[in-house]
């Protein structure tokens, strides 16, 4: 869950994603897989990326398991530090493309992401509403898509094989997707499970380009849906941390239309 970020904008996944909130910003998107190391196979640069992405889709459900639900509903908490504050994230989605994110800091106020099709909004804390536009959302609209997790070749213009890196001390493999809109982002799948473990974008903010590193773990089985969804969610950038740790994950369940209408002007 590739959160939606401020100015980046995940989701998360949420998730997904999903803009970044973090005493600002606001979270994105949400992707999970997963897959033996004996089932892996060598292959070559230009074949890497299919593998990769295919393992990924098939251990979070597949696309026939993905497709048999319409609605999702999430609740959970949020830590943001410095300085350490804690609240409330609810996140709601309809297929194929609605989604509603909202923050609640007591300390701070309410802040949220709205998509619904082709068209975004954000609130931040402290301000008001603001339609998205451009790179804004264009990633808003990928945290929004309610099947990503097994299509992310449709989401993005281009994607390659980055090689290998670390990533929470296990050999992960690196694939780098382009937006249309030019927006590049760095997929990290773990080598020994197929689940996506981290994250990397750049995001522009009012204090210039800031990388953001989103980590996902503690990903469990929901039977309800039949699929796997990281219940941690963690959002790191060079000026604060938030961490997301979800409670319900609920699917086939009535989401209130309202939620997805446009913010009066």
């Amino acid at each position: 869950m590739k959160s939606p970020a401020k100015n980046r904008n995940s989701s998360w996944m949420l998730c997904a994603g999903i803009a970044w909130i973090a005493a600002s910003a606001i979270f994105f998107a949400t992707q999970s897989a997963a897959q033996s190391t004996n089932q892996r196979t060598s292959v070559s640069k230009s074949e890497s990326v299919d593998l990769i992405l295919d393992r990924y889709a098939n251990a979070v459900g597949g696309l026939s398991a993905w497709k048999k639900s319409t609605t999702r509903a999430v609740k959970g908490s949020v830590e943001l530090s410095p300085p350490t504050m804690t609240g409330k994230v609810e996140l709601y989605q309809a297929a194929p493309d609605k989604m509603f994110f909202r923050m609640t800091v007591p300390r701070l106020g309410i802040a949220w992401v709205l998509v619904n099709g082709d068209a975004g909004w954000q609130k931040d804390f402290g301000s008001e509403p603001r339609r998205l536009s451009g790179n804004e959302l264009s990633d808003a609209k990928i945290d929004a898509d309610f099947y990503k997790e097994v299509d992310l070749r449709r989401l993005y213009s281009r994607m390659e094989y980055g090689g290998t890196a670390i990533v929470a001390s296990k050999s992960a493999d690196m694939v780098r997707a382009f937006t249309a809109a030019g927006q590049s982002h760095t997929l990290y799948f773990d080598q020994d499970t197929g689940l996506l473990v981290r994250e990397d974008f750049v995001s522009i903010t009012a204090h210039g380009p800031e990388t953001v590193h989103t980590l996902f773990s503690d990903y469990r089985d929901l039977k309800d849906a039949g699929i796997k969804y990281p219940f941690s969610v963690k959002q790191v950038n060079q000026r604060a941390i938030q961490t997301l740790h979800f409670e319900d994950v609920l699917h086939n369940i009535p989401v209130d239309n309202s939620l997805f209408a446009p913010p009066p002007h």
